[in-house]
């Protein structure tokens, strides 16, 4: 089953950038706006490296002024937050409050794993561990 854009395809879902056209019907959005999301490069649609996109505005959010993320990082977020989300939030079903094991923590999910977690449990204690074999500090041990 095919479900990525057509041959030859402009790859990748993960973007950021500004509104420069908002088509007929479009509220919310406006030339302009910084946004970011996971909006290409599956069920048909082009992907995010190119110079402009054509994007659904119910996969995108706005980059609020309060941000600190700078706009070009924010590209980084929306798919290792969503898997991070769905894994924690949706399928175990963690709430505030309750106890979390990460494993794998450094990685691109896992450092976003601990950021929700800590969402879910301010003030909590944190831990961060590692095992003997592995060289150099432990930050925040």
């Amino acid at each position: 089953m095919k479900t990525g854009p057509a041959m030859p395809a402009i790859l990748n879902g993960d973007v950021s950038g500004v509104v420069d056209k908002v088509g007929p019907g479009v509220t919310g959005f406006a030339e302009g706006d910084e946004v970011f999301g996971c909006a290409g490069g599956v069920k048909g649609w082009q992907g995010a490296l190119a110079d402009y996109m054509i994007a659904d505005v119910r996969l995108l959010g706005k980059r609020t002024p309060g941000m600190s993320l700078p706009l070009a990082e924010c590209a980084a977020l929306p798919l290792v937050f969503l898997t991070a989300w769905s894994a924690l939030v949706d399928r175990a079903g963690l709430q505030s409050g309750e106890h979390v094991l990460i494993h794998a923590g450094t990685g691109g999910v896992g450092h976003v794993a601990i950021q929700i977690a800590k969402y879910l449990r301010p003030g909590g204690d944190h831990g961060l561990f590692r095992s003997e074999s592995r060289a150099g500090p432990c930050f925040g041990c």
